[in-house]
């Protein structure tokens, strides 16, 4: 049964419209509406009740509730979660990885909620991801799988570089690659070691992590070494990498200057691949520039003079090439970054300077004997700490502090400043020299310089890795379980740029942490009523921010999908 109705022109003019409850009968092989009741003239709101109430007779699954008789039984977290989960099957990373492993549940947990391992297998029971991925009763069959995913690291390195070529985001032309540092709490890891920490956490042991991403960001290979290895120490086995495991034979390889030398720069040249790098402020005076300028005379009323035969990159940036033994060098100024360091380091000076002041205070104060050896060791790592070893030297003078009746033996320190040493630190203020080995008219200078400048994607990567994701610190012991753990920090990391490659378009965006929290208000919402006959399940309007998002993403049919059709099908049996 519905309603009908039939529009009629009055005498007046005007259209009146008149309704009837018909049914559709068949008579002789066709098909015509019988005419049940005769409702004449009816207002459309109360058309629309009469639709409701035919709907409820007509259809056995509909029931008459009282809006006071729902409830809400369950919410179910969907949107945010359900985003990654097609952004893991984008990647295709459901063929790497077996159907029942955890490394799906613990890469998505890295994007949205990191925890421990045991923790992100607990985490968020009976979300939508449980609904797709039923997950194994034994939740500590999360350790075997952590060791199944270093032992299949290179096949999956090797899968992700494939489908960054075949979905378009990016070619392998060129890489980007850098090395960064983790810290552990307290472990017996055999890759633990101190070394330079990038975290300025050098009381913590750590490992040495390899990065290469594209000029988008995208990762595609990574290594975990032992926390005391060089950057230096990496090139070679990188580049072996880079031709066996993904068959590339040729490339351009952007490094950072850390990782330069001799030695490392012949072994690239042989491998026949292009590089852009960039060489020490301390390393312009060997390369044999006959001359260049006095960069820190420069200022704002002499640069145009000073630097007449340099190019103009940008506001700030100029640049000359210099073309030394067959290599380009070219080297850059930049006034503003100049005035930065500056200031950088004058605040480094203040900063250091009272924190000695405040040290000889409380040792002026000591209520016990000081060791010279002690107080020594505290001003020697303060000062290589902020890297200040030319520019300050300390003494130290024996004191006596009389407390009461009670004297100890204290010292003062006394420090020395190199006026000649710091105008050498700022003498190449501002300065930079890129090196490479690409061809002039393939890659102009101003080109070199971009494609340096972009290494900073990898510095992005590292940011995210350490703060969104939370790669430190790292609590697990066994060698291949911490590779493991980095395999899917990098993932999640792989699965966030795609997302914001995605969305960075949309204007006034929030921060990462709100965008989420916005995406998780989208429920699947389990409604019952008081007694029990009935259940329906169903997702939460969609905000226009929420709405945004997916247009952005390719996924603004997400709710009709045949998947999540089947899921809230199920739910309303449950």
């Amino acid at each position: 049964m519905f309603l009908k109705h039939s529009d009629v022109k009055g005498n007046d003019g005007k259209v009146y419209r008149y309704y009837k409850i018909v049914e559709s009968v068949r008579e002789d092989k066709t098909v015509r509406h019988k005419q049940l009741f005769k409702l004449g003239a009816l207002s459309d709101e109360k058309a629309e009740q009469i639709r409701k109430i035919l709907a409820v007779v007509s259809s056995p699954e509909q029931a008459l509730v009282r809006l006071e008789d729902v409830l809400v039984e369950e919410h179910i977290d969907f949107l945010d979660i359900y985003i990654f989960i097609l952004l893991w099957k984008e990647w295709s990373l459901e063929t790497v990885f077996d159907e029942n492993s955890f490394v799906q549940r613990l890469v998505i947990n890295r994007c949205l909620s990191p925890r421990s391992k045991i923790g992100a297998v607990d985490w968020n029971q009976g979300c939508v991801l449980d609904h797709i991925t039923p997950p194994k009763e034994n939740k500590f069959g999360v350790y075997p799988d952590l060791d199944h995913i270093t032992l299949n690291e290179e096949s999956l390195q090797k899968h992700i570089a494939k489908k960054i070529i075949e979905l378009g985001y990016d070619t392998l032309d060129a890489i980007v690659y850098d090395i960064t540092s983790t810290y552990f709490d307290q472990s017996e890891c055999v890759l633990a070691f101190r070394g330079y920490s990038r975290d300025h956490r050098s009381d913590k042991l750590q490992i040495v992590i390899a990065l290469a991403v594209t000029p988008n960001g995208y990762p595609f290979y990574w290594r975990v070494y032992k926390g005391n290895t060089q950057d230096i120490s990496t090139v070679t086995g990188f580049v072996d990498d880079v031709k066996r495991i993904f068959g590339i034979d040729k490339c351009l390889l952007v490094f950072d200057r850390g990782m330069v030398s001799g030695d490392n720069i012949e072994y690239v040249e042989d491998a026949l691949y292009k590089y852009i790098t960039a060489i020490d402020k301390n390393e312009i005076a060997g390369i044999g520039i006959e001359s260049y300028p006095a960069f820190d005379q420069i200022d704002e009323s002499n640069i145009d003079h000073i630097l007449k035969d340099y190019t103009s990159y940008d506001k700030s940036l100029r640049y000359r090439e210099y073309v030394i033994n067959n290599k380009r060098y070219i080297l850059g100024f930049d006034l503003d970054r100049r005035n930065d360091e500056r200031s950088c380091r004058e605040e480094k000076i203040a900063k250091f300077t009272e924190g000695i002041q405040k040290l000889n205070d409380e040792l002026s104060d000591a209520s016990r004997s000081r060791e010279l050896e002690k107080v020594k060791s505290k001003v020697n790592y303060r000062i290589k700490r902020n890297k200040l070893s030319k520019i300050f030297t300390a003494s130290y003078e024996e004191i006596k502090v009389t407390k009461g009746k009670k004297t100890v033996r204290s010292y003062r320190i006394d420090l020395s400043f190199n006026a000649e040493e710091y105008m050498k630190a700022g003498a190449m203020d501002g300065v930079t020299c890129f090196f490479t080995n690409t061809d002039a008219t393939i890659v102009p200078a101003n080109m070199v310089i971009l494609q340096y400048r972009q290494k900073n994607i990898i510095e992005e990567s590292f940011q995210d890795l350490k703060s969104q994701i939370k790669l430190r610190p790292i609590r697990l012991s066994r060698p291949i379980r911490v590779r493991a753990h980095v395999t899917i920090c990098v993932l999640a990391y792989l699965l966030m740029n795609t997302f914001y490659e995605r969305i960075k378009k949309i204007k006034d965006l929030p921060g990462m942490d709100d965008l989420f929290d916005e995406l998780n208000k989208c429920k699947i919402n389990i409604l019952g009523v008081k007694d029990g006959s009935q259940k329906n399940a169903s997702i939460t309007k969609m905000t226009d921010l929420q709405t945004k998002v997916l247009k952005a993403l390719g996924y603004e049919s997400i709710a009709k999908s045949k998947e999540i059709k089947g899921i809230l099908k199920k739910l309303k049996k449950m």
